[in-house]
């Protein structure tokens, strides 16, 4: 790491194992036989992905609620009875469809990092990028709510 240091710049001139990777928390785990392996959690980035979220609510005069008795409680990443294929709300705006496609990378990230419970419900609605409706945005949102 001193001769990579010396062509190019080490942040803080600090090196050592990796904790993070494009947002993922990274771990050296050891599997015995004095063998590790590495892995990678989704946590910090979750944690993250949510202010986003939250950041963006704002920007409309809404909030993520969460967290809070009665509300934002439900059993699963989708409400239960919605139907994407059906949805028959107006068409996103262009800031909005941008939106989608931002809230849609962001889930797909999460699921690599380990989120599998959503899995299904993203990848249903990532068929909808080129043309989001504003119950599929909707929908998206859920994911962001505990289950």
């Amino acid at each position: 790491m001193k001769q990579i240091g010396t062509e190019f710049e080490i942040k803080n001139n600090e090196y050592g194992p990796p904790t993070s990777y494009l947002g993922g928390g990274i771990s050296k785990i050891d599997i015995g036989n004095g063998e590790s392996c590495w892995s990678m959690d989704s946590k910090q980035y979750v944690k993250a992905a949510i202010q986003v979220v939250r950041d963006l609510l704002t920007e409309d005069g809404r909030e993520l609620k969460c967290g809070k008795q009665g509300q934002g409680q439900h059993h699963g990443p989708m409400p239960i009875s919605y139907r994407p294929e059906l949805d028959v709300t107006n068409h996103c705006d262009e800031e909005h469809a941008s939106r989608f496609c931002q809230i849609i990378g962001i889930l797909r990230w999460a699921i690599e990092l380990g989120r599998i419970d959503i899995l299904t419900e993203v990848s249903m609605l990532s068929q909808y990028q080129a043309d989001p409706r504003e119950g599929h945005l909707e929908a998206l949102y859920w994911n962001f709510y505990p289950t």
